[in-house]
């Protein structure tokens, strides 16, 4: 018998804690720096779950998928918006269920444009974003992140690319403030 395909929905404030324990499992892949555990943490994964930016797949009522989103818009935000897919993560005892395939589609329907990065150790997560149509963008940044864009700015055209630039970027993860 096939399992249930999985059904993505909002995370509910009080399933931060959850949500942070399934990061720091994966913090070998992601990677986490060991700063991510704190209260600092804490409080801004229950501000993303009351502004309903983390979405959760659950399995006999543990979180074993997350999906973290990040919008530059902050308070404004609307879904249809521009988003960052911050994390996204599925239990180790859980891959290979189509969880982390659900996450991302669910967050591509509500959404107009997405842009991710992605380690370049992590070949799965590569893999997952570049089969729903995430192109790789620019050069491998700072720390060895690939930057992916969906949909690529090009078929956004004539739109100019609500994305900064690239070396803006790789300046704000040195922590120079130009």
């Amino acid at each position: 018998m096939k399992p249930p395909r999985p059904r993505p929905k909002l995370a509910r404030p009080d399933e931060a804690d959850f949500v942070r324990a399934l990061l720091w499992s994966c913090r070998d892949e992601i990677p986490l720096e060991p700063s991510f555990w704190g209260d600092p943490v804490d409080a801004w994964l229950e501000e993303r779950c009351r502004r309903r930016r983390i979405w959760v797949v659950r399995d006999t009522g543990d979180v074993v998928g997350a999906a973290v989103i990040h919008h530059g818009a902050g308070a404004r935000a609307r879904a249809g918006d521009w988003a960052e897919v911050k994390y996204l993560v599925v239990a180790p005892t859980h891959r290979r269920r189509r969880i982390g395939r659900a996450l991302l589609s669910r967050i591509m329907a509500t959404w107009s444009a997405l842009r991710a990065f992605a380690n370049v150790k992590n070949r799965p997560i590569r893999q997952l974003l570049e089969q729903q149509g995430f192109v790789q963008h620019g050069a491998i940044t700072f720390g060895g992140w690939i930057r992916y864009w969906w949909p690529h700015p090009v078929s956004m055209a004539p739109q100019a690319s609500p994305w900064p630039p690239q070396d803006a970027l790789e300046r704000k993860s040195r922590g120079d403030p130009r």
